[in-house]
């Protein structure tokens, strides 16, 4: 079956949140967190493009790099749909079923916003397995 025919999104992200934590003290103990992305929540259909906008610091770079993993995410899913309609949760991935899924994934640079990065996925489904 494939994506067009099953209707399905091709990368859906479900209450996407990431915590970072604020340490403080001699042992570094954690004190409290940053709320740097919290209940995002997209869909991206075969086709479509997908742009991250708004202000300095309101997490768009971490949402981008939470769905590439180059950052766990605290919470939320980030569903990839394959070509077979195999839906991979990237967000609960083990590292070593990270390493071949990183293989095909890019993350471009935008040199006229100011390298804010973005995925290349139309080449994902056709290559994961």
């Amino acid at each position: 079956m494939t994506i067009a025919a099953s209707g399905a999104p091709l990368l859906e992200v479900k209450s996407l949140q990431k915590l970072f934590p604020i340490r403080r003290g001699f042992l570094r103990r954690v004190v409290g967190h940053v709320r740097a992305v919290d209940g995002v929540t997209f869909h991206v259909e075969r086709g479509e493009t997908l742009a991250l906008v708004g202000e300095s610091g309101c997490g768009k770079t971490t949402t981008s790099r939470c769905v590439l993993r180059a950052v766990t995410p605290t919470a939320g899913q980030i569903l990839f749909r394959t070509t077979e309609d195999v839906v991979l949760d990237v967000a609960t991935l083990p590292k070593s079923q990270l390493r071949p899924l990183r293989h095909r994934t890019d993350e471009i640079r935008h040199q006229t916003s100011g390298q804010r990065p973005a995925i290349q996925l139309d080449r994902l489904p056709h290559q994961c397995k």
